[in-house]
């Protein structure tokens, strides 16, 4: 998940955080303490992942394993993306926060022009340790802005991205085993936002906005394809990054970032 550094998204109202709240606040403490003190968020990655693989399977829910995706592989044939279209950045990053059975627990939120201190500061985080929860955001400096990284149940950065855009852009994407979504705000205007599976019912200010973007990707623009696309959430990474110009590498990414708690912050009050 991270290695050293969180941030938040926006989340669509309805996302079933509950569900995700009672996943959250069953973790063992043992590895919460372990994240305090080494700021290597794997463990918890891991024990998050476990936790869901269990419970669906305590329920006899196998599709609940793979809701991330909703559907097998698709087959040979889908709609490919172009060679500039997906950067390095959008497959490492997804399979960064997503284990071997396909399950992903990602937010993220692309900035465009701002410094990870400003952005930590739009939201209400404070550069520090990590509070008793060990939830918190990690802010990455990024080619042409900032990148932000969440570690939680909440989505603060998801719902903060109207914040986030103020005199700017910002693009916020968050995939669990449960919910998902797309979010672009200009000036702190959310011009779009759609679930990743559900981009025909999307909605904003401006919601056809980033229609040539969606289609060029391969995104199912119109609920029209056989089946859905197996990276979807790749496909929304290399959107938000197309869409706000941020580029986030590996070599970044694993360098230092600022990590802020964020127990302080709604809902976790």
């Amino acid at each position: 998940m991270f290695t050293k550094d969180l941030t938040l998204p926006l989340q669509p109202q309805g996302a079933g955080k509950g569900t995700d709240r009672e996943a959250f606040d069953a973790g063992p403490k043992a590895v919460l303490d372990e994240v305090r003190v080494s700021l290597d968020l794997g463990a918890l990655n891991a024990f998050v992942h476990r936790w869901w693989i269990s419970a669906c399977d305590s329920v006899k829910d196998p599709e609940g394993r793979r809701m991330h995706t909703r559907a097998e592989r698709a087959p040979a044939g889908e709609p490919a993306l172009p060679d500039h279209a997906l950067q390095p950045l959008d497959e490492w990053l997804y399979r960064e926060f997503t284990d071997d059975t396909d399950a992903t627990w990602l937010y993220a939120c692309f900035i465009r022009g701002l410094s990870p201190e400003v952005a930590l500061q739009r939201i209400g985080v404070a550069r520090g340790p990590l509070g008793e929860s060990g939830f918190g955001v990690a802010a990455y400096r990024a080619d042409g802005g900032a990148v932000l990284i969440e570690c939680g149940w909440a989505g603060i950065i998801y719902d903060r991205a109207d914040l986030l855009s103020v005199g700017t852009v910002a693009a916020s994407v968050f995939a669990t085993i449960k919910n998902d979504g797309f979010a672009y705000c200009v000036d702190g205007d959310l011009i779009t936002t759609f679930d990743l599976y559900s981009y025909p019912y999307r909605s904003g200010s401006d919601p056809d906005r980033l229609q040539a973007d969606v289609e060029a990707l391969g995104m199912d623009v119109d609920g029209e394809l056989p089946e859905f696309p197996s990276d979807v959430v790749s496909r929304a990474l290399a959107l938000a990054e197309r869409t706000t110009g941020v580029h986030l590498s590996s070599a970044r990414y694993a360098g230092p970032a600022l990590i802020g708690p964020t127990d302080h912050l709604g809902p976790y009050q």
